[in-house]
Parts: C-alpha cells; structure tokens; sequence
C-alpha cells in the first residue's frame, strides 16, 4: 500500500543485501521499474483480513527463514548473513 516509500525502500536492500532474494507483499504492482530478479511482487487481495492477506504471500515464500521489514524500516549497513 506505501508504493511511495517502496522505490527507496527497494533500493536500500538492492544496495545492503544484494545476495538476498526479496518479496514484497502488496495490493498492487509497483509502477516503477526495479530488479525482478532480486524481489518479488506478491499481491495480496486487499478485501481479506490482514492476517489472510499474510498468510497467502507466505505461501509464496520458499526460504526457510526470513527477516521482517516493513516499508518504512530501511537497510543502513550490510546484513551479517552468517549472524
């Protein structure tokens, strides 16, 4: 729902954790263009309840684990991958 802050957002994690595969769970496609390869547009249906919405894009999601963030909760240094 935050496309404002998404473009930025996406370009942190591109900059901070390039070895690190990407979705994003929204409502709708991104009209900006960024590395497909690198994140994945999972949309979600925006009549479901929150915890449906989650629960169907994590489905999608084929790692074993993975770290949270929301839109506005930038990368400001390297992920420590083996932390």
């Amino acid at each position: 729902k935050c496309h404002d802050v998404l473009k930025p957002h996406l370009g942190q994690l591109d900059k901070f954790s390039p070895a690190l595969k990407s979705y994003v769970f929204t409502n709708d496609k991104p009209d900006f263009s960024f590395d497909q390869a690198h994140h994945e547009i999972l949309i979600y249906d925006n009549l479901k309840p929150y915890y449906q919405q989650w629960i169907e894009c994590l489905k999608s999601v084929k790692e074993n684990y993975i770290i949270y963030l929301q839109e506005d909760f930038w990368l400001y240094d390297n992920v420590r991958i083996k932390i």
